[in-house]
């Protein structure tokens, strides 16, 4: 801590070190003029935090400034809400006199609550680094016990099998070599953990501080609470992300002999496992996570059977135009009578539901992609943006459009999305802002979008579909394929689409040209359409507020999720791929559910 001199004996060419700080004056006093400061009318009634929490609290202090950023001699007073920003009373007459959302900074609705959720969601990881600092200890530990324990077996075989000796010191020193990587290994994890425990430590004690600012300046207090809020929400997402791949290293195996024709052969069942760490007591607390934000164990029933009249399947196009999409493994399909599915395992369990941060009350999600580092990337057309959040329902990273977001299609680390008359390409980088790479003008209004051999088909309302390369180059047109479709494809070159408000998925297999139709007599009102990795197809429809599945196996419908598993106008749907998992947009665009699905 370095030493501080008291400013009013400063000004008086004295020097004293100070011992406390005055949060109303904003100096550094001494003990002397502590004593004169709490006696006088003016400011017996200030408050004040010693010389030691002014040294913990002024890395947020000199983060933040209270003073007007355009009128610097103005102190901050109100915050628009409107345009989300601090502002003086000269900035409130001049240029925020027409803001009826301009509130002074003490008005404030919720602060004091922020601040002891945060304190909370701080102490609550506080607790966690520190039982996951003693399971690496006590790991440690376990593991030091079991080499004494494997070191003493091989003595006693060397002892009684002289003739084994050399290859028992091979083995020996592989056992050393690849206990020493492990070891190292949890030895760097343990120091990750102690350095973010550090952190998240001297973070619970400026929150100590922060409670004392509440009732001396509103502006300290909400400008600090919002810096420490901020740090909090990006160190728990780092955070989650180190738990989520810490594992418990353990010895299993034995050394033996076996005899063969006199013989004697070492047998070595040795091998290193890992299992998954029982240290966590709880998840992380997540920020500002609607009400209605739910995790549960509870399974949903694949198949309904009250639903079985609206899972038939019927085959529009010849089956021979089918069997060459290759859609149902050369299966042959009755056109005759529907297809019903008898299935009725539970194979789809509810994971995890959030809301986004709402801009309005009106929210409204259109769809929903998954990244390759699995989180979400989603996009809302009520206040036009994109936005990432981790499948905890955090929100990491967000990029204001202009007009509202139609379709997304992941394309490595870099996704495309089509606007009202344009494409545009953002890279979506681990932990970078995500950034325009390219904007591609279609002189259309563009609706779907899907990748194919690293090229876009676009779909326009009077252009059809459009392949366009990532360069922004259209290289061939299909204007025979209209109307607000979404799309998805799998790994033979063959389109999905389902029309806005229709009951028939249509397939374009783009190596042989060969078009089919497959129709679901009740899917009234179709949103999206998605693919897994056994290449089901699920679509969501908004009037019979229903998720349907096409078993690529037997080419029949079947219902995955209804009214009776909380579905409300399904929108946007995906799959994430490398965990099995499907995420739908639900509760009219307004809530983001994740599903984990059995193999089928």
């Amino acid at each position: 801590m370095s030493c501080k001199s008291c400013q009013p004996c400063g000004r008086l060419s004295k020097e004293e070190t100070a011992s406390h700080w005055c949060i109303q004056c904003n100096e550094l006093l001494c003990e002397t003029c502590y004593d004169y400061h709490k006696i006088l009318r003016f400011t017996k009634d200030h408050c004040f935090l010693t010389i030691n929490e002014y040294d913990q609290f002024s890395t947020i202090l000199s983060s933040i400034s209270i003073h007007c950023k355009i009128h610097n001699e103005k102190i901050i007073e109100y915050y628009c809400q409107n345009h989300n920003c601090f502002v003086c009373s000269l900035c409130k007459k001049e240029s925020h006199s027409d803001c009826g959302d301009a509130k002074h900074v003490a008005e404030l609705p919720g602060q004091l609550n922020n601040a002891q959720n945060l304190s909370s969601r701080i102490e609550s990881l506080y607790k966690e680094l520190e039982l996951a600092c003693e399971n690496r200890s006590e790991n440690l530990k376990t593991l030091a016990k079991q080499r004494e324990d494997y070191i003493a077996t091989i003595q006693e075989k060397r002892k009684n099998l002289q003739q084994l000796l050399y290859d028992l010191d091979m083995k020996l020193g592989a056992f050393e070599s690849d206990h020493s990587v492990k070891t190292k290994e949890l030895h760097e994890q343990l120091e990750t953990l102690k350095r973010a425990y550090q952190q998240i430590k001297e973070r619970k004690q400026n929150i100590h501080s922060l409670m004392k600012l509440q009732s001396a300046s509103d502006i300290y207090f909400v400008l600090a609470e919002r810096k420490i809020k901020e740090q909090q929400d990006k160190h728990e997402v780092e955070l989650e992300y180190t738990f989520s791949k810490l594992l418990d290293l353990q010895y299993l195996g034995n050394i033996s002999f076996k005899t063969d024709n006199q013989k004697i052969t070492l047998v070595d069942s040795f091998k290193f496992v890992s299992k998954n760490c029982s240290f966590r007591i709880q998840e992380l607390i997540q920020p500002e996570v609607d009400s209605s934000t739910v995790e549960a164990e509870a399974e949903a029933n694949l198949f309904d059977s009250s639903q079985v009249d609206c899972a038939s399947s019927q085959l529009v196009n010849n089956s021979e135009k089918l069997q060459a999409l290759n859609l149902c493994d050369k299966n042959k399909i009755s056109q005759e009578k529907d297809i019903i599915s008898s299935l009725n395992e539970r194979l789809c369990v509810l994971k995890f539901c959030f809301q986004v941060d709402k801009k309005n009350l009106n929210t409204n999600i259109t769809c929903v992609k998954v990244l390759q580092n699995c989180n979400l990337v989603i996009g809302e057309v009520s206040n036009p943006r994109l936005m990432i959040y981790s499948k905890r329902g955090v929100r990491t990273r967000e990029y204001k459009l202009k007009h509202g977001p139609n379709s997304i299609v992941v394309i490595g680390d870099s996704i495309a999305v089509t606007l009202k008359h344009s494409v545009i390409i953002l890279s979506v980088k681990d932990y970078d802002d995500m950034k325009c790479i390219r904007a591609i003008p279609m002189n259309d209004t563009c609706f779907g979008i899907a990748c194919i051999d690293q090229n876009l088909v676009v779909n326009c309302s009077v252009d059809g579909l459009k392949f366009v390369t990532l360069s922004g180059h259209t290289t061939s047109t299909h204007k025979s394929i209209t109307g607000k479709l979404n799309m998805c494809t799998n790994s033979n070159k063959t389109l999905y689409t389902v029309k806005q408000s229709s009951d028939i998925v249509m397939c374009f297999n783009l190596n042989t040209t060969v078009n089919s139709s497959i129709r679901c007599t009740k899917l009234s009102g179709a949103n999206d359409i998605v693919m897994d990795r056994e290449e089901n197809i699920y679509v969501t429809c908004d009037q019979s507020h229903s998720v349907y599945m096409l078993r690529k196996s037997t080419s029949q419908w079947c219902t995955v999720l209804n009214k009776a598993h909380n579905m409300l106008s399904p929108r946007g749907i995906a799959c994430d791929l490398q965990n099995n998992e499907l995420i739908v947009v639900n509760n009219n665009g307004k809530s983001v559910c994740i599903y984990k699905m059995k193999s089928l």
